[in-house]
């Protein structure tokens, strides 16, 4: 069979006559069609494309806000342990003073103990001081520490003195002067300095941390 000249006879009757009218028509409808259904198809992907884009945009929000969110929590977190390290530091620092008295009271204590004869047996507080300093407030280690070593000496002192006093009431000596003679050289006058130092540091970091407290 000879295909060639059968397509050409099926294209010639479909050119003759109507039918190239109905070959006009259809071409018509079907560019029609193509033009309506490419454009809605046009619109649906511009559509889809548009509401991707505010998904996108909503996520980028969402993910935004709950940064902030989470900045703005960390922030005040921040300043609650900032405020409560305030009031902490405040508190040892008065505790810090109460030792400090303790350990002038606790020599004085201890002279007039070993004055009468007897031993003074309980554990001083100089080792508090100095935990406190360390473990709340470094800025005061190096005064703390200077009055802490100078009770250190005052207590040695009055251990030494009291030794002698026993040796000479051994050899028959009854005479206490012995404290009025040495308890010049005892080294009080430096520890009542380093006291007063002491004083004035903790006071001043008080109100250095109130300030800067207000001002946070």
């Amino acid at each position: 069979m000879n295909y060639e000249a059968l397509a050409k006879a099926v294209v010639m009757e479909l050119f003759s006559g109507g039918s190239v009218w109905f070959f006009l028509f259809t071409s018509a409808l079907f560019a029609g069609v193509g033009a309506y259904f490419g454009k809605y198809f046009g619109t649906k992907g511009a559509n889809l494309a548009t509401r991707e884009d505010f998904n996108a945009l909503l996520a980028q929000l969402s993910a935004s806000t709950r940064l902030v969110e989470s900045v703005k929590s960390e922030i005040a977190r921040t300043d609650w342990v900032a405020r409560e390290w305030a009031t902490l530091r405040i508190k040892k620092i008065e505790e810090l003073m109460t030792i400090l008295h303790e350990c002038e009271a606790y020599l004085d204590a201890q002279r007039n103990s070993l004055l009468s004869g007897n031993v003074y047996l309980p554990t001083p507080p100089f080792d508090h001081a100095i935990a406190i300093s360390e473990l709340y407030l470094p800025e005061l280690c190096d005064t703390v520490n200077r009055f802490i070593l100078s009770c250190r000496r005052v207590a040695m002192f009055h251990g030494k003195v009291f030794v002698q006093q026993m040796e000479n009431e051994k050899n028959g000596i009854t005479d206490r002067s012995i404290w009025d003679n040495l308890i010049e050289r005892n080294g009080s006058v430096e520890m009542l300095l380093a006291a007063k130092e002491a004083r004035q540091a903790t006071s001043q970091l008080v109100q250095k941390i109130i300030s800067d407290k207000g001002s946070g």
